[in-house]
């Protein structure tokens, strides 16, 4: 009788320890799938846009070396061409940003493609006004992507996102000032 007892005790043990070995694993499983589904949930299967400045300098009238056009990126090839409107802003005295007149540009990548480049360097003479004084006067802008569509596309909704969620692109722009008048803060 003994003997069954002891055996008892012992096939009572290794079925405890075996069945505890197993709900640890099946929670180990458990935890990879949810997060695995978490994982999925999070993956974005938007294109996301940026906006960045052109490595190459454009040769412009006034404009200086370190003047570049602004160009406009998406994250995988275009399936359909993609027309992109964007607002300009210049940054006054007071540090406000004031619309120029809008949309400043639309833009479309072609299909296929995964850039285009806006030709900021050469338009934004104009807005960077010169006294006459000889100078180098600096604007400062902001570009603004208000809408992304496909163009001309088959009713499909282009789902997009912002690069760490930023719509916006800040920048300066120089203009050499040729002028030769004197300055009436200089002593006469």
């Amino acid at each position: 009788m003994k003997k069954l007892v002891v055996l008892s005790s012992f096939l009572f043990m290794i079925a405890s320890c075996h069945n505890e070995g197993s709900e640890d694993v099946s929670l180990e499983k458990h935890s990879d799938l949810t997060l695995s589904k978490i994982a999925k949930k999070t993956t974005s299967n938007n294109t996301i846009i940026t906006l960045n400045m052109d490595p190459i300098t454009p040769v412009c009238y006034n404009s200086l070396l370190d003047n570049r056009n602004v160009q406009l990126h998406i994250s995988q090839p275009a399936p359909y061409d993609i027309q992109f409107k964007l607002t300009l802003q210049q940054k006054n005295q007071n540090g406000n940003y004031l619309s120029v007149p809008n949309p400043w540009a639309i833009v479309i990548i072609p299909k296929g493609e995964t850039w285009a480049t806006l030709d900021t360097a050469c338009q934004l003479e104009s807005f960077v006004p010169c006294g006459k004084f000889t100078e180098i006067k600096t604007g400062n802008f902001r570009l603004k992507i208000t809408s992304a569509t496909y163009f001309l596309g088959p009713g499909e909704t282009l789902n997009y996102e912002f690069n760490n969620g930023v719509n916006t692109y800040d920048f300066t722009h120089k203009v050499s000032c040729v002028g030769g008048g004197w300055n009436p803060d200089d002593p006469k």
